[in-house]
């Protein structure tokens, strides 16, 4: 097996900090996606009638994480078929950018790397511009637009943020998390979740007229 390396040093001490820097950004962009920084120019919009109202989920800002997890896909995927290696690590974004930061000299010796970090810088950037766009207040959340998000994939850490604003008990990323570990959620081919699955889990409470206080899903009698 070739030892030669396709990407300079220089290349590769770049490579080493943009990997780094990719959990970070990645936190910065969920709490982008879910606060809606922004739902203005170009964001994507849902019809009630004769009204239309921009989509609790900032999809620019989805759609950047959606490029750079592919990106990163990418590469790992071929640095195992070209390095004959088996990937061990998650399938989050950040455990395939910590994979390959751990095996960054693989990924240098591995041909057509080379262009490997103008893509990932590239998709990094990406995920910048969609949050360094002007911030605009953020839409209300009525029941229509609540149910219209119940099939929206997120991370953990993207529905610890939407609790409060859903009007569901706070709930941690690390408590989904051990959920899935449990069998009680299950992830799609990109590792999300279904965020009516984390809400059926974690369910509303209400009070009614006699102050009885029950979940949002089924009133318990008093």
């Amino acid at each position: 097996m070739s030892e030669i390396y396709f990407v300079c040093r220089e290349d590769r001490q770049m490579l080493d900090k943009l990997l780094g820097e990719i959990p970070g950004l990645i936190d910065d962009l969920a709490i982008t996606i879910c606060r809606q920084d922004r739902t203005g120019k170009g964001g994507m919009k849902i019809s009630s009638g004769s009204d239309e109202q921009p989509m609790p989920f900032n999809v620019g800002a989805s759609d950047a994480g959606d490029y750079l997890r592919n990106e990163l896909n990418t590469w790992a995927r071929l640095v195992c078929e070209e390095r004959y290696i088996s990937y061990d690590g998650s399938d989050s974004v950040v455990g395939v950018s910590v994979w390959l930061r751990k095996n960054l000299a693989s990924l240098a010796m591995t041909q057509g790397a080379e262009d490997a970090l103008s893509g990932i810088e590239s998709a990094m950037k990406r995920c910048r511009r969609a949050m360094d766009l002007p911030a605009e207040d953020p839409p209300s959340w009525d029941e229509e637009m609540v149910e219209r998000a119940m099939n929206q994939a997120v991370t953990a850490t993207q529905a610890q943020l939407l609790m409060g604003r859903l009007g569901h008990p706070p709930l941690k990323a690390a408590t989904i998390s051990k959920w899935f570990e449990r069998g009680h959620l299950e992830v799609d081919d990109r590792g999300f979740f279904r965020l009516g699955d984390i809400l059926a889990r974690n369910p509303r409470k209400v009070v009614d007229e006699d102050g009885c206080r029950s979940d949002a899903v089924s009133r318990l009698a008093c």
